[in-house]
């Protein structure tokens, strides 16, 4: 009976306000197994994975996800092949699969990640003005420079990936930029005396 209790209050959980989808999935499950009749929650939980495998299916026809032998999706592929659709003109679309991927009621992994790969198209397309080899580069002041270089680091921090997953995922122009802070760091230390 305490069992079920549980089971309700994390069902009313779940159906008020937003969870994982493999949350639910696991309620679901639980929910089915038990002895009562459960069906009136057991499907308005079904109808938000319902939504949830509906928004992912959209956005897998545009880059689908591949998973890894352990059956576990691989994101940084994923993640590589949103920001190839997104410089090869898809960016309208998927800037509008990230806008309905957050009125999902339910935590989607996959819409944390475009959301992160749409902020970083936009953080290389500034990075790219400071970059000598790009023609249309221009001189940027260092603590611009800097703190642009520090969002990177942010962004970093808002994928949904384990540790070293995030630490190998690299935006472009990230390089270059850290490059010119280091560059800039070191010549000042270098003649900060004649200055």
């Amino acid at each position: 009976h305490q069992k079920a209790e549980g089971w309700v209050d994390r069902a009313n959980v779940a159906i008020r306000s937003r969870i994982s989808l493999r949350e639910i999935e696991d309620l679901i499950n639980r929910g089915e197994e038990m002895p009562l009749d459960l069906s009136d929650y057991v499907e308005k939980l079904r109808a938000r994975v319902a939504t949830a495998v509906e928004w992912k299916a959209d956005l897998e026809e545009i880059v689908r996800i591949h998973h890894k032998p352990d059956r576990d999706p691989d994101w940084l592929d994923w993640l590589s092949r949103i920001r190839s659709s997104l410089n090869n003109g898809m960016h309208a679309r998927l800037h509008d699969l990230a806008s309905e991927g957050s009125r999902i009621p339910v935590e989607v992994d996959a819409v944390k990640l475009l959301q992160v790969e749409l902020d970083a198209k936009h953080w290389t397309q500034k990075a790219k003005r400071w970059i000598p080899k790009n023609c249309d580069s221009r001189r940027g002041k260092l603590p611009e420079i800097r703190e642009h270089a520090e969002k990177a680091h942010t962004l970093r921090e808002r994928l949904v990936l384990p540790e070293p997953e995030r630490e190998a995922w690299i935006l472009d122009g990230e390089a270059e930029l850290h490059g010119i802070v280091v560059a800039a760091d070191s010549w000042y230390e270098k003649y900060k005396e004649y200055l």
